[in-house]
């Protein structure tokens, strides 16, 4: 039993420690200019990463989306910004939720651990979700 224990427990340690494909995504370059960059999205999520105070968000602590994209309302936040960021996850092979935050005035994006995405099973979903990302994502100007 103790074996077993242990087994367990190194497993869940590794799980802590797992690599994730990339998940490239395109954002602006600063707040002011909305030149695109791609970045790797998955850098950004992770455990104790805390948002900035309203008053301390600058370049340098935050990734700032397309300025197309810089609408902040309820049906915009959850019918195309989170289900963008939610689909680019699943292509890398991985599941995040995303939710707004009305105390920072953000979008937080949280990894489901242990919740791998299996492609192959619904390939009709995958396919769906692949076009209404291509029709929703930010284009380069």
């Amino acid at each position: 039993m103790a074996g077993t224990l242990d087994i367990l427990g190194e497993t869940r340690k590794e799980l802590e420690e797992w690599e994730c494909n990339r998940m490239d995504i395109l954002v602006a370059t600063s707040f002011t200019d909305g030149t695109l960059v791609t970045i790797n999205f998955s850098d950004t999520i992770g455990h104790s990463k805390q948002v900035p105070k309203p008053e301390k968000r600058d370049d340098s602590n935050c990734i700032w989306l397309h300025p197309e994209w810089r609408e902040n309302s309820d049906d915009f936040r959850s019918k195309t910004i989170i289900p963008f960021f939610v689909s680019a996850a699943s292509k890398a092979g991985f599941r995040i939720s995303g939710g707004w935050e009305p105390k920072y005035n953000v979008i937080v994006f949280r990894c489901l651990r242990g919740k791998c995405n299996d492609q192959h099973k619904n390939q009709k979903d995958a396919l769906k979700d692949s076009k209404k990302q291509a029709d929703t994502a930010p284009t380069e100007t």
